[in-house]
């Protein structure tokens, strides 16, 4: 089992990556030919992806707020 430290640092790593894909997919979103796609596959481009990264770093917050509030429960 790790330590609260390991999962903490684990946890903080995860939520780096995670931004650094959102962070290159800005860069992605500026070069797409929006004009070759249709209404539908446009909205799903720019929306469907972000919105699941952005709850993946919203998750990994909540579990690293939980582990702050609750530090004894993991030494």
């Amino acid at each position: 089992m790790e330590t609260r430290t390991q999962l903490i640092t684990r946890l903080e790593r995860e939520i780096r990556a995670v931004e650094r894909i959102l962070d290159r997919r800005g860069m992605y979103v500026d070069m797409i030919d929006w004009t070759a796609m249709t209404a539908r596959e446009r909205d799903w481009a720019r929306y469907r992806h972000m919105e699941e990264l952005h709850m993946t770093i919203w998750e990994l917050d909540s579990r690293l707020d939980h582990l702050d509030e609750n530090r004894w429960s993991y030494e």
